[in-house]
């Protein structure tokens, strides 16, 4: 299974958003998911990134230029293989 939701998405890391003892600060939790087709849902991201590790939270928005997402795992290890 393809870990984009189109041909044309982007996936990149961005900030970690917990300082929870145990967490790697500085190792991302959260990936941004760019160029979502028109459309594209929070469910087809929950879908698109199962695999890849424990999903905390997913959310999606529509801009001007197309839509996008984040995806929050609840580990950097998920970040890291959404990213692969």
């Amino acid at each position: 299974m393809s870990r984009t939701c189109s041909r044309d998405s982007r996936v990149a890391s961005s900030s970690s958003t917990s300082s929870a003892e145990g967490a790697f600060p500085d190792e991302p939790r959260v990936v941004f998911v760019g160029n979502l087709p028109p459309g594209a849902g929070e469910e087809e991201l929950w879908d698109t990134f199962l695999d890849c590790g424990r999903i905390q939270s997913v959310s999606v928005a529509e801009g001007a230029s197309g839509g996008f997402g984040h995806v929050e795992f609840d580990s950097h290890e998920g970040a890291a293989q959404a990213l692969r």
